[in-house]
Parts: C-alpha cells; structure tokens; sequence
C-alpha cells in the first residue's frame, strides 16, 4: 500500500510539471504572435477604412451573403407531382409550386434559341421585363435539361445579375452552384464593387469564394491582399511568393504587399489606373497630394472617390482655383462633375451652379444657339443653360431649353439635359398648357411619373400610378380599398371636366381592373376593350405543341417589345395576360401586371 501511494504522489508530480511545460509554450506562442508587426492605414487618406478592425478568418464570407444551411438543394425541397430522378442538379430561389414553372421546363430547348433571347433581355431596360426575368429563371430548375449541363445559362444569371447590379439576388444565390464561382468575371465585379462602395470586409468576402480551376490574375491579387487586411501576414507572404512564382512579376503590386507586411520600407510609386491599384496607393502614402484627376478614367473610380468621403476633400480646393488662366483646366474639372451626375455620384445642382459661373457677353446670350456650336463642352451648356434662364418670352425659352437637352443628350449627358428640360417646361405649360404639342406632353407625363417621390410608392398625378393600383392586390386590407375606389371616382370627375386625359397605360389599367370585376364608373366603362384578342401565331403555335420553353421564350421577346407608345400597345398587353391565363401562371401575370404600371 505504502509502495503505491509513493507512485500516486510521483505520478501527479510529474503530470502537473507536464501541464506547465505546456502553459509556457502557449504563452510564448502568443506573445510571439503579439509582437508580430501590425498593419495601420493613415486616417487622413482613408475615410471609410480610417484604421484596420478585428478581422474575420478565411473562412468568413459576408454578413448578408445567403445562408447555406438555410437552404436545402435537394430535390425533396420540391414540391413536384412527378417523380424526380438523382441526377438532376437543382437550381433556384423560388418554388415551382409558387410560380407554376416546371422544374424541367428548360428540357430539349436549343441553346442558339437560349442565347439569342438571353442577349435579348440583357439589352433591355424595361422594368416588367425585368421583374419576370427574377422569378422566371430564379424559380428552381434542373440544369441538366440543358445539353451543356447548364453552363449557358448561369453564365446568363451571372450577366445578368451584374447588369442590374441585383446584390441582394446575388448574395442568395452563390453558394447554390460551384459553376458560379469559377467565373472570374463575376467574381472581380463582386471584389470591384463593394470596394468602390467602401465595404472592403464584404469585398473580401468574396475572395473565399476562389476555386483552383479560376484562372484569374487580378482574383489572385484581391486575396493576397485580402490576407494583409485581415491581418494574416504569414498567408499574404506565402501567397505572394507563389504568385512571383507563377504569374508574371507586377512590381508595382509586389511592393506595395511588401510594404504593408513589414518586409519592406519602402512603398514604391502610386498607381490610379484602376479602382485597386488606387485604392493601394491611398493607403501606402502618407503624404499623397490627391486630385479630382486621378479618379476620373472610368466610373468605378468616380464611384470610389465619391464614396470614399475623398471628393470632400478635393472638390473644394479645384472650385476655388477657377481663374481665366487655367481655364482648360477648370472646363476639365467641370467635366468630370457632368460625367459624375450622370452617374447619380454628384448633385445635378452643384452642375447648375457651376454653369452660372461662366462669363459670356451680352450678344453672346442673344444668340445662344448659335454661339453654343462655336464653343466647347461644357462652356456650350452654359451658355445655353444661362440663355434659357434669362429668356422672357415662352416659345424662345422652350427652343433653347430643346437644344440644351438635344445636346446634352447628344454629348451622353442625359440625366442633366432631361431634368433641366422637362422641370423648365413644367412651369411653362402651367402658364400656357399649349405651349406644347401632345407628344411633348405625353414626354412630359412620363418624366414627372418616373422622378416623382410620393409615399407608399403612389403617384396619384396619373391613374396607373394612383393608389387605384392597390385594387390589383386581392390582400389590400379595406381602408386601403375604399381610398383606391375613392382615388379612382376622382378621376372619373377629372375626366368628366376635362382636366385629365387618359393615356395608354390608364386604359390598360381599366381594362385589367374590369377583368378582377372592380366596379367601374359608367365614364370609365367605354374604354373597356371589346375587339378580339389574339395571341400571336408563334406563341399560340408553341402553345398548341405544348412546347413550354418556347412558350416563355416567346413571351419574353413579345414583352420586350410592348412600348406604352405604340397604337398597339393595349391589345397586345391584353394579349400577353391572355398568354398567362391560358398557361395557368398567375403568379407570373400578377408580377407582370404590377410591375407594368409601377412607378
């Protein structure tokens, strides 16, 4: 007994003395850890990342990116009649039982039919269209109905996604195929845009998202660097090496990642060609005397210095510097803002200000139209947009405020041609409603529709974006519904007076509300289409075959085509919910109706 408690007591010394020798070899691998060389980003040149955070670990995508274990992407997640075989590789957000798309419905369709309607959409802006391109190719679906496996199709989605600059669709559907991520195009534009937003954790997110087959050098780059951001210098470093290894050696980058890991005092010359490059040089020098010109060579880096809290600190100081001799340079500068409203980074009034700052004589402005041919942009616009000002009388105001509009529209100006134009003529007309022929009215009608900002997405200046469109949905509570019908017999009254005229849209919007069996005024009743409609030959011949694929594809085109413009345009809108209520798709009808006359 004595003899076994002497080994118990050697026992326990020896295994605490163990327990030891490990508490100091963790303790010397963390303070180790701790005295390795940190990383910081001067405040005074970075604005949104002003000093580097607690980072997440490789494994870490963005906050809002879908998640997987909220999805299930086997085939008993859909609710189908018919038997679904193992093999079939499924696709989608939304639920065939919801859409009423079947899970096959891609099956046999020609890829040359495919890609020719999917170049169709691409170039289309209308916003129906759109809606049901969502839920039409987002329902879930087998991509092994197609002969590719489906290769043309997300390579559709992707494009597509991008295009419309649709993040939310995106952060739900990029775990759901791996095809997906080894798009390099898709992957940049990912890294590409929510670095020029400001949000470099998420940008780096995506950098996970990596597959070995992606053959990409500027991906390789975003996660080396994506390593220094989070702080895990030893990765950058190995990274690095093996990218001198095999790609082409880029100096510039090199020394830059050098610098930042502590290898190398040195950051080496500064770099705006792109939005990655410039981002690089912000952060690597202290003492970088930045000018409006080293974010102007596309709009990715107008975006970023905008975003960036950057613009504040230069477009003071270049508006300051306007004197006669560095004219050239300020018309630069003046044009750089006009690109920049146009893409909604810049406020369109600044843009009017600056016009005003312009000297011209007194027989300049007497005949601004043709004095505008002999000037330069943006001294052209000024005058004309001063010219326009200063007119008294109605019809020459309105001849120079077209040829304002004309030509910024011309120079690839058009969100400030437009606007200038259609709010100048707004006040006119109100003095003198003739001013103007029907064409320019209907032009006119439709530009305060789209620019209007009235609560709970209604503007009730036109029917078909009144709240009457809360009479579509069948789940509008009742008080919403009574101040729909109300809204509707207030303009059945404007009508009767003569104060408001129905146009295309308003009479589409008659016709469906006819069809839900929503009470109509007696006025409104005689524009209820009473003609035969007919579904176009190709469509019905695709119908007659039971040829679905062909059927959507079809449909889309003949979508595509509708212009509110057009003589046709009710009987072929009220063709193509015919369409719908033939196939049984209601779900997609009802998108269709809804997002026709949305705002």
């Amino acid at each position: 007994m004595t003899l076994l408690l002497k080994l118990s007591k050697k026992l326990f010394l020896l295994v605490c003395f163990c327990f030891f020798l490990n508490s100091i070899g963790y303790t010397e691998t963390k303070d180790i850890w701790q005295k390795s060389k940190e990383i910081t980003i001067d405040q005074n040149q970075q604005d949104n990342s002003s000093e580097i955070k607690k980072r997440s670990t490789d494994k870490d995508l963005p906050q809002t990116v879908f998640d997987k274990q909220n999805i299930d992407l086997g085939v008993q997640a859909i609710s189908q009649s018919k038997e679904i075989n193992d093999n079939e590789v499924i696709f989608g957000l939304y639920e065939p039982d919801q859409t009423k798309i079947d899970l096959n419905i891609w099956a046999g369709l020609d890829l040359e039919t495919f890609s020719k309607t999917s170049e169709l959409i691409l170039r289309s802006d209308k916003k129906s269209l759109n809606a049901l391109v969502q839920y039409i190719f987002f329902t879930k679906n087998n991509l092994n109905a197609f002969d590719d496996q489906g290769k043309l199709y997300l390579q559709f989605i992707t494009d597509w996604l991008i295009k419309n600059e649709k993040m939310n669709l995106i952060d739900q559907v990029i775990n759901q195929n791996k095809l997906i991520n080894k798009n390099p195009k898709f992957l940049e534009f990912l890294f590409g845009y929510y670095l020029s937003n400001g949000s470099l954790d998420k940008a780096c997110g995506y950098t996970s998202l990596m597959t070995q087959e992606v053959e990409s050098v500027l991906l390789d780059k975003y996660k080396i660097f994506c390593h220094v951001h989070k702080r895990q210098i030893k990765q950058a470093q190995s990274k690095l090496d093996l990218y001198r290894e095999t790609r082409k050696a880029d100096k510039f980058f090199i020394n830059k990642i050098n610098f930042l890991t502590g290898l190398s005092d040195k950051p080496g010359d500064n770099n705006f060609d792109n939005i990655f490059n410039a981002h690089l040089s912000i952060i690597t020098s202290y003492d970088l005397n930045l000018s409006y010109e080293n974010f102007s060579k596309n709009k990715e880096l107008r975006n970023y210095f905008f975003n960036s809290g950057l613009a504040n600190k230069v477009l003071g100081k270049s508006l300051e510097e306007k004197n006669e001799s560095n004219q050239k340079k300020f018309d630069e500068f003046v044009l750089f803002l006009e690109r920049s409203v146009n893409e909604n980074l810049y406020d369109l009034n600044q843009v009017l200000n600056i016009y005003k700052k312009y000297n011209f004589s007194f027989a300049q402005l007497l005949n601004p139209q043709e004095n505008s041919q002999k000037l330069k942009r943006p001294e052209s616009h000024a005058i004309l947009y001063q010219a326009a000002l200063l007119a008294q009388d109605s019809k020459i105001k309105l001849e120079i405020l077209k040829t304002f509009k004309d030509k910024l529209t011309l120079n690839g100006l058009k969100s400030i041609g437009e606007p200038v134009f259609f709010n100048e003529l707004a006040i006119l007309v109100k003095k003198d409603p003739k001013i103007i022929d029907e064409k320019q009215t209907k032009e006119l009608e439709i530009f305060l529709k789209n620019n209007s900002k009235v609560k709970d997405n209604y503007n009730n200046n036109f029917l078909y974006t009144s709240k009457v469109r809360a009479l579509l949905d069948d789940k509008t509570d009742k008080k919403l519904k009574k101040e729909a019908l109300n809204t509707l017999s207030i303009f059945s009254n404007k009508i009767k007076k003569g104060e408001y005229k129905l146009n295309a849209k308003d009479v589409a919007l008659i016709n469906v509300l006819n069809q839900l069996k929503i009470g109509l005024p007696s006025d409104l009743k005689k524009e209820i289409y009473t003609k035969d409609i007919y579904i176009p030959n190709e469509i019905f011949n695709a119908m007659e075959k039971k040829s679905e694929n062909l059927v959507m594809i079809k449909t889309i085109t003949f979508i595509s085509n509708l212009k509110e413009s057009d003589s046709n345009y009710i009987r072929d809108f009220l063709a193509i919910i015919k369409i719908f209520d033939n196939m049984k798709l209601d779900y997609l009808k009802k998108v269709f109706v809804e997002n026709e006359f949305k705002l």
